[in-house]
């Protein structure tokens, strides 16, 4: 996750075209594909699993607004599985 943000942070232009390019090489660095690449991060920033393209959201959203969003996100998960983790 963190690396999407770190390569993101690092873009001069954002558009879906620059996104989607970024996600190809993270993909390709991490050696992750498909769902188990866009899932987390779709998960992260919208909570839910179906929705519009990712390119898109982060396009509008933008980076600062991706940043507050994927933070807010990761905190989130972080307590809901800590809740998970206590009612077991």
């Amino acid at each position: 996750f963190n690396e999407v943000a770190n390569r993101l942070e690092k873009l001069e232009v954002i558009s879906q075209e620059s996104i989607k390019s970024l996600f190809k090489e993270t993909q390709k660095a991490l050696g992750i594909k498909g769902k188990e690449f866009f899932m987390p991060i779709r998960l992260v920033l919208t909570h839910s699993e179906h929705g519009i393209e990712l390119y898109n959201i982060i396009d509008i959203l933008g980076k600062k607004e991706f940043a507050c969003g994927y933070e807010f996100g990761l905190k989130t998960m972080e307590i809901i599985n800590a809740v998970q983790k206590g009612n077991k």
